[in-house]
């Protein structure tokens, strides 16, 4: 029959196993999201650069001479490019809606007709 002893020193080392496993894994995993961290800041900083590279370049040629010259897929600058500025024009008067017409009080639904 095994000794309680051994059976302590026998779980003592599966969990020391079970410890070390779980410490390994989870230090990958901080190590694996603090390289991403890094690259989504670094990505950041170019996405700021590139739209600030657009935006100038769009102040001096059209969106498809930036695309033929810079041999780059439009969908690649999508959001990148300002918006064309656009008027407002006045309303004119014909498209402005007409008071409702009144009704002679003597016409009116009284609440016995309604």
């Amino acid at each position: 029959m095994t000794t309680a002893d051994a059976i302590r020193a026998r779980v003592k080392a599966a969990d020391e196993a079970r410890i070390e496993s779980r410490a390994d894994r989870a230090a990958a995993v901080a190590e694996a999201h603090g390289r991403r961290t890094a690259a989504q800041a670094t990505l950041d900083k170019l996405d700021t650069d590139l739209t600030a590279a657009v935006r100038a370049a769009a102040e001096v040629m059209t969106l498809d001479e930036l695309v033929d010259f810079a041999d780059v897929q439009r969908s690649d600058l999508a959001g990148r490019v300002p918006a064309p500025a656009t008027s407002v024009k006045a309303r004119s008067p014909k498209s402005r809606r007409r008071p409702a017409a009144k009704v002679p009080a003597s016409e009116a639904p009284t609440e016995a007709t309604a």
